[in-house]
């Protein structure tokens, strides 16, 4: 059964994929690696990852604009810290033929795509 996340963590996410449109506007992915380095996870209980996850999906179709796996990368590892949980941010690629992805940790664990990325990459950044 899929959790159903309230209006107020879905606003939260969907801020946080505003949030880093206008810091990579102004400041470009220096200003993005700046603002997750300064992210810290909040001293507050475990949040349902679950929940987390949907209220992601929802902000992400209410977005208005395409939404890229770093985008959602960050907006998700941002509101996983400030829900209490650590989470990281990873950025992996391949070099022939190139290619290049997105996602975020939990303890390990992929959360918010496939784990075959995971495997299949070679990790570049990991915030």
């Amino acid at each position: 059964m899929e959790s159903k996340p309230g209006i107020l963590l879905v606003v939260r996410a969907w801020w946080q994929l505003l949030l880093y449109d206008l810091v990579d506007a102004v400041a470009g992915f220096h200003g993005v690696h700046a603002m997750m380095r300064r992210t810290v996870v909040a001293e507050r209980r475990r949040a349902d990852l679950c929940e987390i996850r949907a209220a992601l999906c929802w902000a992400r179709s209410l977005y208005g604009k395409r939404v890229f796996c770093l985008q959602v990368s960050v907006a998700a590892t941002r509101l996983l810290r400030q829900m209490g949980v650590d989470a990281q941010l990873v950025v992996g690629y391949r070099s022939t033929p190139f290619f290049g992805h997105a996602w975020v940790e939990v303890d390990g664990t992929v959360f918010n795509d496939s784990p075959v990325y995971q495997q299949a990459l070679t990790c570049l950044l990991r915030v």
